[in-house]
């Protein structure tokens, strides 16, 4: 199996603006978690399983998917880490102007898009984690 990653859309099944019982209907193995994210300074409820973490807005829709297994993801076609690098990935994102880069990958508000790596042995920066989000997520959403 594997999930096609449509930045600011979808990876996936997995659609940004999808009902909360849509996302219940594609995935029974989903955990519901109560807690404080990183970055966040309340208590937020989301679901996960062993590939994605998935937050809603006020109204129950999904704003936010992370998917944790780079191997099961494909972009343009191209599967992550293996036919298409994080570099490429910063490339494409940077064409937007608005990316914001960290030692820890990059998001980009315009695009939806943000993404992690880990870096390996080499010194190659290995996609980690993608992450597909309603637009300007990151700018309007309050933590």
């Amino acid at each position: 199996m594997s999930y096609e990653i449509i930045i600011g859309k979808s990876i996936g099944n997995i659609r940004i603006g999808m009902t909360r019982q849509e996302v219940y209907g594609m995935y029974n193995d989903l955990v519901e978690c109560k807690e404080t994210p990183f970055g966040y300074d309340h208590e937020m409820i989301y679901d996960y399983n062993d590939d994605f973490q998935i937050f809603y807005d006020k109204d129950g829709l999904v704003e936010f998917i992370l998917c944790m297994n780079p191997e099961k993801m494909v972009i343009y076609g191209k599967h992550l880490n293996e036919e298409i690098t994080y570099q490429d990935l910063l490339n494409i994102a940077k064409k937007a102007h608005d990316v914001d880069e960290d030692n820890e990958g990059f998001t980009c508000d315009s695009l939806g898009f943000g993404v992690c790596f880990t870096e390996n042995d080499n010194g190659i920066l290995l996609i980690d984690n993608v992450q597909v989000v309603k637009k300007d997520f990151w700018k309007n959403e309050p933590r």
